[in-house]
């Protein structure tokens, strides 16, 4: 704090942002938010803005983004006073103090316990739920959306897909979740009445603490930009995801639209940017590589297997509690309804060995969830497959290794959808609206029947890609080099860890920092 204020003395103000109201709704008062949002709060306020940081003082319950293994902790709301942490606060606020910035409670805002207790009473006593299939509800007093994105929340929070709302601790999770839905919104609602911003920042974008309220600006048509954190497929520890939609469904934003149609092909330099990303990640040097230990330089071989069969086709799952959101689930009923799918189309087909590779999270910061093949084995009778190859994460298996005996890969949304084609082996993506769902890859936009169309027309979906692979690399080569070069923004206060992983913090800023980039302009000018 003494040394960011000795700092601001130094570093010029401006008025390039006289003019513009900006709030900044971190949510969540944590020393990640404060490094993140506050900076930015700061670094508008020394050029101009009005700023507003609103943080919430008590108003929400805060387990779906912030995970927790002891299921029974929700069910005290209130948190245990925490002296450490009420320190940080107090010190973040006084470092980041400018006449142009105001940290701004919820309870300011006129929202308390009370007010959420009413809304919990409600809830219990509109609430029904008619259970159809794993996670199906009806609530006939709430509007669908509020539902989904309470059930994103419980799917996060108890990290399956396979909820069982005859459970209570799932159904007053789910019902704490709703009441969040509704509270982000009215946060919202009190923000744009009291202050009338003409940018609105958040951070996730998703769930029901953040999305209600993103929601709320977009339909005000106030402009809406979303920080979604560390970008984990490349190597620059300080850039972010900065976008007018969440990261999960990057695809959709105007930005990469915009640029997309300037940019219709790149020069040589840009495209060897994205295969020397490329190299580095095939020699496990970004930064998710660095937490994926469990990935290493073994190889599964395949040949003796690959000669009974025409085509080998690998599936490859995201970790299915994470950024679960049902905006991407197109006609299907989330990523447990897609990996049933496609295993029983392919099932015992004398042409197609399948090779399933759940994601190798599940044996580092995910392994204290349940895995893709717990979700399954309810779903799926393994025994009677005999085209099937499992490889569990423990077998540690190099993914870079198995895409070159491949000879198409599936995923639901994930960077391999990228990493494939550039490999030469086409890639099927299945997920609606999202990160890696861009032309370039063999997009689904979450249709079952077209999806079907492909499973049973393998030699042709092949063919038509090969023959076509020119157009499909320069597509996919445009988006990896816009989402790692241009989209996004960077956050000084964020560096790798040399022990792995990311460290933070406002000590890190120096007076350049408080310049205004070019890039910063083009979002908020």
């Amino acid at each position: 704090a003494l040394k960011l204020n000795k700092m601001k003395k130094q570093v010029p103000n401006s008025n390039e942002l006289k003019g513009l109201k900006i709030a900044i709704n971190t949510v969540r008062p944590l020393e990640a938010n404060f490094c993140a949002e506050g900076y930015l709060g700061l670094l508008f306020a020394l050029h101009g803005a009005k700023v507003r940081i609103y943080l919430d003082d008590g108003i929400l319950y805060h387990w779906d983004k912030i995970q927790v293994d002891d299921h029974d902790e929700f069910l005290n709301p209130k948190a245990r006073f925490d002296f450490k942490a009420f320190l940080l606060e107090k010190a973040f606020k006084l470092g980041l103090n400018h006449s142009n910035l105001e940290f701004i409670n919820y309870s300011q805002l006129g929202l308390n316990e009370k007010i959420r207790n009413e809304y919990m009473n409600e809830v219990s006593r509109n609430l029904k739920i008619e259970i159809n299939g794993s996670k199906k509800v009806k609530l006939d007093f709430l509007v669908k959306w509020i539902q989904d994105t309470a059930l994103s929340s419980v799917i996060r929070y108890f990290k399956t897909e396979a909820l069982n709302f005859e459970d209570e601790n799932v159904l007053k999770y789910f019902k704490m979740s709703i009441v969040n839905a509704i509270l982000s919104w009215k946060v919202a609602v009190k923000i744009n009445d009291t202050f009338h911003p003409s940018i609105y920042i958040t951070n996730h974008g998703i769930y029901s603490t953040f999305s209600p309220a993103v929601r709320y600006f977009k339909n005000a048509h106030v402009k809406t930009l979303i920080l979604g954190g560390l970008k984990v497929h490349g190597t620059d520890y300080s850039k972010w995801s900065f976008s007018d939609v969440p990261i999960q469904q990057l695809s959709t934003s105007q930005y990469w639209k915009e640029w997309s149609a300037k940019h219709h092909q790149l020069t040589d330099e840009q495209e060897n940017k994205v295969y020397e990303w490329l190299r580095k990640r095939k020699n496990l040097l970004s930064c998710d590589h660095q937490w994926l230990t469990c990935m290493k330089d073994k190889i599964y071989h395949l040949d003796n297997k690959k000669s009974q069969f025409k085509h080998v086709v690998g599936i490859f799952p995201n970790v299915i509690w994470d950024g679960n959101i049902s905006e991407r689930w197109g006609e299907f009923n989330g990523l447990l309804d897609w990996l049933d799918f496609t295993l029983n189309h392919l099932k015992n087909r004398k042409d197609v060995l399948m090779v399933l590779k759940p994601h190798p999270t599940e044996l580092t910061f995910c392994k204290k969830g349940k895995r893709t093949l717990d979700f399954l084995k309810n779903r799926v009778n393994f025994k009677i497959f005999n085209n099937l190859i499992i490889i569990l994460p423990e077998w540690k298996i190099n993914t870079y290794e198995l895409i070159p005996k491949l000879d198409l890969g599936i995923v639901w949304d994930g960077v391999l959808a990228l990493e494939m084609p550039l490999m030469g082996v086409p890639s099927i993506t299945i997920a609606k609206n999202g990160l890696f769902t861009i032309p370039g890859t063999i997009m689904m936009d979450g249709k079952k029947k077209m999806y079907a169309s492909c499973l049973n027309n393998l030699d042709l979906v092949i063919k038509r890609f090969k023959i076509h692979e020119k157009e499909h690399l320069m597509d996919i080569l445009k988006y990896a080099y816009w989402f790692l070069n241009v989209e996004g923004i960077s956050l000084p206060t964020y560096s790798r860890n040399v022990n792995g992983g990311y460290k933070r913090s406002l000590r890190m800023l120096e007076k350049k920092h408080f310049q205004l980039t070019s890039r910063m302009k083009q979002f908020l000018m």
